[in-house]
């Protein structure tokens, strides 16, 4: 039997014949027998009582299919949240399929319709993270042209600091002897001075980039 002729046996599109071949557990060959035990497992768990909202008819139908080998989209690329959300909306249709499918207390039904709805939620896992980690990339990343001009002004400005701080408070700290009261007033003096330093650069005419002033002030709380 030829794949036409096995189509109009089955009574649907030879194109549907070719779709459903791609699917998991779909028949290989031409055999009409297993074919008629494939499609009715499929409507089994494809057609019991479908839940409000899911697609019926045999466009539909396409629209809720396992993926095929399709490549998704690139992660960090257009198209990755559509893909995503497509992904999602197949995973609940796969669920309620399973939930009809174990309804029916068809046994083999329970194992397709398990076995899709496993592999569209392992594929939504994966692409969800590698969708997450792509957009905190994107989020972390800048020219390296930027950074290095940042991590410059933040160099210059943190030496002007240390500069200022030691004129001033030098000759006060040469006088303490107990190494406890030093650590403290250096601490408290430098944590000052790169505090004022900070704030001064906001002013000046090549400032410290805003997103570098933010992180030395949450490294160092008082500034």
């Amino acid at each position: 039997m030829t794949a036409t002729e096995l189509a109009a046996a089955l009574g649907i599109a030879r194109n549907t014949l070719y779709k459903h071949r791609r699917q998991p557990g779909a028949p290989q060959d031409w055999d009409l027998e297993r074919w008629q035990q494939y499609l009715r497992l499929r409507r089994a768990t494809h057609g019991l009582a479908p839940a409000a909202g899911e697609p019926n008819g045999e466009k539909a139908e396409a629209a809720a299919e396992l993926p095929d080998g399709e490549a998704l989209p690139d992660a960090r690329g257009v198209g990755a949240a559509a893909a995503l959300q497509r992904l999602s909306d197949l995973e609940e249709v796969f669920h309620r399929r399973l939930l009809n499918a174990l309804a029916s207390q068809d046994a083999a039904a329970v194992v397709v319709a398990r076995d899709n709805w496993l592999k569209v939620s392992e594929s939504l896992r994966r692409y969800d993270l590698v969708v997450a980690e792509a957009r905190r990339a994107g989020e972390r990343q800048m020219p390296q042209g930027e950074a290095e001009k940042g991590v410059r002004a933040a160099a210059v400005w943190l030496r002007q600091a240390v500069a200022a701080w030691l004129s001033s408070d030098a000759p006060a700290l040469s006088a303490i002897q107990d190494p406890r009261e030093l650590a403290a007033a250096v601490w408290r003096g430098l944590t000052a001075a790169v505090g004022a330093t900070v704030d001064q650069s906001a002013k000046a005419r090549a400032p410290l980039p805003a997103w570098a002033a933010e992180l030395v002030r949450e490294e160092w709380p008082c500034a």
